[in-house]
């Protein structure tokens, strides 16, 4: 996982998404079950959370896994937009031509054209969207890390 990654996961469970702040705590578990140190922006997270149960508030409220209404999701169709923008942004840091590395992934992810040039063009100036792919590329890791069961 990138920290990069990982910053934006926090900030998004922060922003009250329960589905992130879900994903985190996985992934902090999954660490620690494992005998492995969680990712520093997760255990600052964490420790965040606990403090705010030691100072009153109610652990689903603490830890972002609350239900209450108009709190934001990340959609499936967020998720599948976010992949499909870093797969084209692997292949032009790999000197693909733009349009090319677009009808690629369309073809290769069964979309159209026209949803991968909007996914790509809403994440592409994105910070943390570029160090993702730079982490990507030089780590080989996965475009969108899988959560573990």
């Amino acid at each position: 996982m990138t920290r990069a990654y990982c910053k934006d996961t926090v900030d998004l469970a922060k922003a009250g998404d329960r589905e992130a702040a879900t994903d985190i705590l996985d992934n902090f578990c999954n660490a620690v079950e494992i005998d492995r140190m969680p990712e520093p922006e997760h255990l600052r997270y964490v420790a965040e959370c606990f403090r705010a149960i030691l100072n009153g508030d109610l652990p689903e409220t603490a830890l972002h896994i609350g239900n209450p209404r108009n709190r934001p999701k990340t959609s499936e169709l967020t998720i599948r937009n976010i992949k499909l923008a870093v797969e084209v942004g692997i292949l032009v840091a790999n000197n693909v031509p733009e349009k090319k590395a677009k009808i690629d992934v369309a073809e290769r992810m069964k979309v159209g054209f026209d949803t991968v040039e909007k996914a790509f063009t809403a994440h592409k100036s994105e910070d943390s969207f570029k160090r993702h792919i730079e982490a990507v590329i030089k780590h080989r890791l996965p475009v969108i890390p899988r959560r573990k069961k």
